[in-house]
């Protein structure tokens, strides 16, 4: 079960969260790491990863860790060295704020005023208007059709050139559907090629499964694109999810009980200075629902009722016997979303309660029939209707080869002494429920990026790549942990300070 942690801060922790949460400064020009250790000879290529890098502008302030301007990060190894560079993303969210020194564009927590070039009849009706969706794509770097892109929530993307980490153009999904939609940072890559997502269909009350072709090189990354499944909300609107997953048959879409119900509150955002945090509601009364998708009809076979849970991100799902196995990060509430507030976090989260994240397994039986109805699920032994692998987990990943099938390994960020955010690297072993952990003090890692060895055998056969931010004197570096045996086997140490970053992959 999850524990609420009321966190005091004492003076370490509040200069370490000062460093961790305060603007950091781009390095266009590769600069070479100093390389402790030994990088295996057969590893090559390009770590990439994207966050928050910038929280001012002028006098205005992103409110929420999540706002801030999307900083690029590349690591590339060759023949055992790391060149490490970063640069902003040049969005128009980073050029207008560039432009009027000042916040320009609204965030998922952050209210920005309309648009100061508009006319001044323009832009009182503007504050009648929902908010524009932002597209500082800070969340995820992801492949479409042999390019990368820079995603976030929004219908928004930004394609980079991988090489030099330049913005090249953006890309918006509604010039290929259009209408009012969100769409998920973290896609699946099917074995089939296709890619698939999910996108919330607002003006149609629904999310949309999308299928995206692989064919190559394109002008628009979603041209092809076909919509294989339509799932009404369950709610009065939509709900909050980040993820998706998926198995060798189904789909698994959470719908958990965050929701804009009440879609007419968009239109008076502008007015009321809301962020769209602030017309989410989390109605823990209306229950978590857990639908399973044919992924060859796109047809809800079955909904199942769940105890309440809000959750970020999927590890991983995969069908045995009879039985579609779900593996997420799930938290008992949303409370984390409050504490991800720039003024707590910066403030060392001092008395600030939020709810640490379990690793849940959930099996959900398959049915024989194609049914519509939810259905409660049996509870357990010990009162949940999941079972906990561990607890203080989060941003998952796995080796990408056994997504959607039975595997055994998850690689993620926890709470080490629960005393302040994610601090320590984890593989878990979810069949034994045994940890290896990598801690080091006043280090702060990033997401594990597993990247295996050529023609393994073995699911662990590989390298575990994260992004660590030093504080109070320590400096960052790339760190390279052995698969299997989750030691340190070398690191590489940048001469600047690194910024968090939520996602990343390797090219």
């Amino acid at each position: 079960m999850a524990v609420a942690l009321s966190v005091q801060a004492d003076d370490d922790i509040v200069e370490i969260a000062k460093e961790l949460f305060s603007s950091s400064s781009e390095t266009p020009t590769p600069t070479e790491a100093t390389v402790i250790g030994k990088i295996p000879d057969w590893f090559e290529g390009s770590l990439l990863r994207v966050g928050p890098g910038k929280f001012e502008w002028g006098k205005s302030s992103y409110k929420h860790w999540f706002d801030g301007q999307a900083l690029m990060h590349k690591f590339k190894v060759t023949k055992g060295r790391v060149l490490y560079s970063s640069q902003f993303l040049h969005s128009n969210s980073y050029d207008k704020s560039k432009k009027y020194g000042r916040v320009a564009m609204p965030g998922f927590a952050t209210w920005a005023p309309p648009d100061p070039c508009k006319s001044i009849f323009q832009r009182f009706f503007l504050y009648f208007l929902p908010p524009a969706l932002t597209d500082n794509c800070n969340i995820n770097f992801i492949g479409l059709k042999d390019d990368t892109y820079a995603s976030t929530e929004t219908p928004h993307l930004y394609k980079v050139d991988p090489d030099s980490l330049e913005t090249v153009v953006e890309e918006d999904l509604r010039a290929t559907l259009p209408g009012p939609r969100s769409v998920l940072p973290h896609p699946h890559e099917g074995d089939d090629g296709f890619v698939y997502n999910i996108t919330s269909n607002w003006l149609r009350f629904r999310y949309e499964i999308m299928k995206i072709p692989p064919n190559g090189n394109s002008e628009n990354p979603f041209s092809g694109t076909t919509i294989i499944s339509k799932i009404p909300f369950s709610f009065t609107g939509p709900a909050y999810f980040h993820s998706f997953g998926i198995s060798e048959h189904y789909f698994i879409l959470i719908e958990n009980p965050l929701v804009l119900s009440k879609l007419w509150k968009m239109f008076v955002m502008n007015f009321l200075k809301y962020s769209y945090l602030d017309i989410l509601k989390w109605k823990p009364e209306l229950k978590s629902r857990i639908h399973l998708i044919d992924r060859q009809t796109g047809q809800v076979v079955k909904t199942f009722l769940v105890g309440n849970f809000f959750a970020f991100h999927h590890v991983n799902a995969y069908e045995e016997a009879n039985n579609v196995v779900v593996d997420v990060c799930g938290y008992p509430d949303t409370t984390i979303l409050n504490a991800f507030y720039m003024c707590n976090l910066k403030k060392g989260l001092k008395g600030v309660t939020y709810s640490t994240p379990l690793l849940r397994r959930y099996r959900l039986p398959i049915p024989d029939q194609p049914e519509i109805k939810p259905v409660a699920l049996p509870t357990l032994s010990n009162g949940f209707h999941y079972e906990t692998i561990h607890e203080g987990f989060e941003l998952p990943r796995i080796n990408y080869a056994y997504n959607g099938k039975k595997y055994r390994f998850a690689y993620g960020m926890q709470f080490k002494d629960k005393n302040y955010f994610l601090e320590s690297l984890g593989k878990v072993d979810v069949e034994t429920k045994e940890v290896f952990t990598w801690f080091e003090e006043h280090c702060y890692p990033s997401e594990p990026v597993f990247v295996a060895v050529p023609n393994a055998k073995e699911e662990d056969d590989g390298i575990v790549l994260s992004a660590v931010v030093g504080v109070l004197g320590k400096p960052s570096f790339l760190l390279f942990l052995d698969g299997k045996t989750f030691k340190e086997i070398a690191r590489a140490v940048v001469p600047v300070k690194l910024a968090l970053t939520f996602h990343g992959r390797h090219l």
